[in-house]
């Protein structure tokens, strides 16, 4: 096969990959690898093709012998990391994102997958300055200022969350997820006509979304609107007829009404 031929199927693979098509992908690149067994880039595209096909232990095997090769390869570094935290191995993956950043410490996304991990293991400090990190070297990273603004939630610092998602919201005043996000910090803090126009805003962004069509109802419940929160439930239930949480939220009205028997219905 001439290196014409041998090139081609690399592209082939390539535009496997970009629509998605990762058994094709596989397939092509381990062909590829026969005739090209060195390709650093082949063996990326393989790694991140078998990571997305759920196959993550072959594609742990691929980024690991790409860094036995280069320690410093910190595209393999990147990938591995994402691959453990998949994998639930929250610590390894923290020590590969440590030597990305030791390398090339302006790396925003090695910052921001830092700060998701020490966020699902609980450490909130850790996680809010690898946010504050990404915001200061891209301050318009949005999904940082989202993620930021959770945790700050979440340690009851709220004048502070409010700031970032306001800044968040500067940035992109129609993502539905900060909207939610910010209604929830509203809503914790008691601002409740606050946090319903956040939900509602949310809801203009992301028409259908459960999520905040529930919390306003319980929102609306809370300022005493028992028909506009029945109301709300309902409409999510119109959507969702099973919808666990909008039959408990209803049975909670039903019963502050005094109509047990059909708050009981709602809670079965």
């Amino acid at each position: 096969m001439s290196p014409i031929d041998v090139q081609d199927i690399l592209e082939r693979a390539k535009n496997s990959s970009r629509v998605g098509d990762h058994e094709q992908t596989e397939r092509l690149i381990k062909n590829y690898l026969t005739r090209v067994p060195d390709s650093r880039e082949a063996r990326i595209l393989l790694g991140t093709a078998l990571a997305k096909s759920g196959k993550l232990e072959e594609a742990a095997d691929e980024f690991v012998a790409l860094l036995a090769r280069d320690p410093n390869d910190i595209e393999a570094l990147n990938n591995a990391a994402v691959i453990c935290r998949r994998q639930g191995k929250l610590e390894d993956a923290l020590e590969y994102l440590r030597e990305a950043i030791d390398i090339d410490p302006l790396r925003v996304e090695f910052h921001y997958n830092s700060g998701n991990i020490y966020k699902q293991l609980g450490n909130f400090k850790a996680a809010s300055m690898a946010y504050a990190k990404v915001i200061e070297l891209n301050p318009e990273y949005v999904p940082a200022y989202n993620n930021l603004g959770t945790i700050y939630d979440q340690l009851k610092e709220y004048d502070k969350a409010f700031n970032v998602f306001r800044k968040g919201l500067a940035l992109d005043q129609n993502n539905p997820t900060l909207h939610f996000n910010y209604g929830v910090a509203l809503e914790a803090n008691g601002r409740l006509e606050d946090a319903a126009g956040e939900y509602r805003a949310a809801l203009r962004s992301k028409p259908g979304w459960l999520e905040p069509m529930n919390n306003l109802g319980i929102v609306l419940f809370k300022q005493g609107r028992h028909d506009k929160a029945m109301s709300t439930f309902n409409r999510v239930l119109s959507m969702d007829p099973f919808n666990a949480e909008a039959h408990n939220n209803m049975g909670v009205v039903l019963a502050d009404q005094g109509k047990n028997q059909e708050a009981v219905k709602n809670y079965r």
